[in-house]
């Protein structure tokens, strides 16, 4: 271990967070030398007494173990350009972060650049507001991330880590929207290489009622190749909800 490469921000719970690291994993990181944060959000528009994925399209997603979310599409002729984010996966299933822009033809299927195994983000990164659908998917037309009609991002509560970073994990804020009479239980899951999700927190909102956050000191870590959701069951079909979860990431250094 690197003498002197702990105690350089000044908060306890992130100087723990490296070593904690260190001991479990045996890996030296730098949260510092990576200053990235990552910051998800979701919304579902009907959950349902089945438990489900908060994002707008519903239900879960199937994961993929090879690169084949090909396209990006719009239910709208459209040639504003969309950025896209995800996550590419080798054969000893490492997952290695992406980042491309797609310029929209009409209504025509546009082919990525590179495709992918996960996609995590869509965004309107041109100049000319989106007034359709716009999807990520499969040559098959497995939808795996959409912007909504009238919206200009994507809203997904899911993401992956890559092969070359730790991601502490210190916050998680979920609600029931629109003055809806339901409650609703949501799980935060995270699945690392080679294993199952299990739930990190479990929480339950109610309508009428505000939002409620849940925080942690010291940070949940969350490894390498793991992929992070939340899921939610509500009290009744057609539930509105919707979820979000914060942490920083961190560079392996050794």
């Amino acid at each position: 271990m690197t003498v002197g490469q702990y105690g350089q921000t000044g908060l306890w719970y992130a100087d723990y967070f490296e070593r904690e690291v260190y001991n479990t994993y045996g890996d030296v990181i730098s949260l510092i030398s990576k200053a990235k944060r990552i910051f998800k959000f979701g919304r579902s528009p009907s959950a349902g007494t089945a438990i489900s994925t908060v994002w707008s399209q519903g239900g879960n997603e199937v994961y993929l173990t090879d690169n084949t979310i090909t396209k990006v599409t719009s239910t709208v002729a459209s040639t504003t350009t969309i950025g896209v984010e995800g996550h590419t996966v080798d054969g000893n299933g490492d997952f290695t972060f992406v980042v491309q822009t797609v310029t929209l033809n009409g209504t025509a299927d546009v082919a990525l650049t590179t495709p992918l195994a996960r996609c995590s983000r869509l965004y309107n990164s041109g100049s000319v507001a989106l007034t359709g659908i716009v999807s990520a998917a499969t040559a098959a037309d497995v939808v795996y991330c959409e912007i909504p009609t009238g919206n200009q991002q994507s809203f997904k509560c899911a993401t992956t880590i890559s092969k070359d970073d730790y991601y502490a994990l210190n916050g998680f804020q979920l609600g029931v929207t629109k003055k809806t009479a339901a409650t609703a239980e949501f799980a935060l899951e995270v699945r690392e290489k080679g294993g199952v999700f299990r739930p990190r927190d479990l929480m339950v909102a109610a309508s009428p009622g505000g939002s409620i956050t849940d925080s942690w000191e010291p940070w949940i870590i969350v490894p390498p190749n793991s992929d992070i959701r939340v899921r939610v069951v509500a009290s009744a079909n057609s539930t509105p909800v919707a979820a979000s979860f914060e942490g920083i990431l961190a560079s392996i250094i050794s």
